[in-house]
């Protein structure tokens, strides 16, 4: 990988997926609206697509999901793949539903957030090991502290201190923080532009103005007294709440 490029190179029989392959990024978004517009509940109601519409008209830019639907839903692929990669799968979804709106708003983000929930049995906090890395997982939990509601940036506007060029990256959810390139790829960089002085290593700053900010809050979380084992201290895991979910923890 080249870390200043932003370039994977792969070698070997495993080729990025390609345009309009079943797993290339198009695929799944559209597989993704085509769920949120044509699932139907027991009921025969278009629980999904009547849930967006409501809450497009109140500028609601989130949608509840359960994941029993989704693996209901045609051989239970989607599921198994946000399930398995999340951090891959979720903006993706999120970006599918947001094509999903029929009618659009102007002022409409290019991304829904999607909220989660599931009716299967949730894992004690200490069972979760190494091999749950990266995957969804359902825990319960006593909530023992909050922090205050802090703004954390979702994508950075940078630009180059000598020549001026920008770029927009994103920022990782919960944790997570952004990598910026260490080389300037801009005009002056390129050859046949005399007098004018080539760029430093990593001459990149933040816009504040030009990137976008979304509410955050970190809580500590305590598992139940009835998952500790006699004799032991009970287990914390650190989690972070952005958007809408943010809003749900302090209600």
């Amino acid at each position: 990988m080249d870390w200043d490029a932003q370039v994977v190179t792969v070698s070997g029989p495993h080729v990025p997926a390609t345009e309009g392959s079943a797993d290339s990024p198009q695929v799944v978004v559209q597989q993704f609206q085509q769920f949120v517009r044509t699932f139907q509940d027991a009921r025969h109601d278009f629980i999904y697509r009547d849930q967006l519409t409501q809450h497009a008209a109140l500028k609601n830019y989130s949608l509840t999901v359960d994941l029993t639907d989704l693996r209901r839903y045609g051989s239970g692929e989607l599921a198994e793949r946000l399930e398995t990669n999340p951090e891959k799968y979720l903006p993706l979804f999120e970006s599918g539903v947001a094509s999903a709106v029929l009618l659009p708003a102007p002022d409409q983000p290019s991304r829904y957030q999607v909220i989660l929930k599931d009716d299967k049995q949730s894992r004690p906090v200490r069972t979760l090991g190494s091999a749950d890395v990266g995957k969804l997982v359902l825990v319960r939990g006593i909530v023992l502290s909050t922090s205050d509601v802090k703004a954390k940036a979702t994508t950075l506007t940078i630009a180059c201190r000598n020549c001026m060029n920008t770029k927009v990256i994103p920022v990782h959810w919960g944790l997570g923080g952004a990598r910026f390139p260490r080389q300037c790829d801009g005009s002056a960089q390129q050859p046949g532009r005399p007098g004018q002085q080539k760029c430093p290593l990593e001459p990149f700053v933040v816009l504040p103005d030009r990137s976008e900010y979304a509410d955050s809050q970190l809580l500590k979380l305590q598992e139940l007294p009835e998952e500790v084992p006699t004799g032991e201290m009970p287990r914390h895991l650190r989690c972070a709440v952005e958007r809408e979910s943010e809003a749900i923890t302090l209600q």
